[in-house]
């Protein structure tokens, strides 16, 4: 028991630290919940935009599958890197970056054109 021997009470310092721990970690998982519904619908409703997609053809369902088909997997991939990489996070982060191969010029030229 966490009570003080000479009082038979709780010390107050003690309720102040559990309702402190109690409070964070509603509010930490109010945020994860938060950006695990929204996080995916906004990716599918930038895709939208970005796709120039006319406002009368928008459902917010079927953004949170487009999107959540991009966010899960991406989750899963950064999550899956970080669990197997040897050594510490700064040098697999820095093996993964420099592991990066540039698209083809083709690819990059239709890219380009795309966004204009």
């Amino acid at each position: 028991e966490f009570k003080d021997p000479d009082t038979k009470k709780r010390p107050a310092s003690l309720m102040i630290k559990v309702v402190f721990l109690v409070a964070l970690s509603w509010l930490a998982v109010t945020v994860v919940v938060f950006s695990f519904i929204s996080l995916p619908l906004a990716v599918g409703r930038s895709l939208y935009f970005l796709f120039r997609i006319d406002e009368s053809y928008i459902h917010d369902p079927l953004a949170f599958v487009v999107g959540g088909s991009l966010v899960f997997p991406g989750i899963s991939q950064v999550l899956t890197i970080a669990r197997l990489g040897e050594g510490n996070p700064t040098g697999r982060f820095r093996q993964w970056i420099l592991a990066f191969k540039p698209p083809p010029k083709q690819k990059l030229f239709v890219f380009g054109a795309s966004v204009l």
